[in-house]
């Protein structure tokens, strides 16, 4: 049964094998180093894929024109889901430097406190996990402060 939420887009609903959902969780955490804020994207990655390998819709040719595979979602810089402090920060970074520049953690966090006026260090973490949540950077295997920036194209 699902049943619908006073939030906009957010479902209630019960899974019969509680293991396939801990898995999930964990698979999550072990992507992202968090499930805050990247559980639900990644949940629509995944309905989106067996929607397209089922064959319905336009999910089928998403899945062949790469559009979902390797991404943890089809969203655009321009979807309405995406905060305004998470558009300045993507503006930002697309604005000081090219894709593929590695930037660390730091850079990110006096960007957020510059151009967002965010100062608490701890919602920094949040941020940078949406924004790999969005495909616009990428953890650097190896070291927890890097992330590379990619490609907006490629989203």
């Amino acid at each position: 049964m699902v049943r619908k939420s006073k939030i906009p887009n957010q479902i209630q609903v019960r899974i019969p094998k509680p293991e396939v959902w801990k898995d999930f969780v964990e698979f999550v955490e072990e992507r992202y180093g968090t499930n805050y804020v990247v559980t639900g994207i990644e949940l629509q990655k995944a309905i989106e894929y067996h929607l397209g390998m089922e064959g319905w819709g336009d999910y089928p040719e998403k899945i062949e024109e790469g559009i979902l595979v390797d991404k943890p979602t089809s969203h655009t810089h321009n979807d309405e889901s995406i905060k305004p402090d998470d558009r300045i920060l993507i503006q930002t970074i697309y604005k000081e430097v090219q894709p593929g520049t590695e930037i660390y953690f730091n850079l990110l966090c006096k960007w957020m406190r510059k151009e967002c006026g965010l100062d608490d260090t701890r919602t920094h973490k949040k941020h940078v996990n949406k924004l790999v949540a969005l495909g616009v950077l990428k953890d650097v295997e190896g070291n927890y402060t890097a992330y590379e920036v990619l490609d907006p194209g490629d989203l």
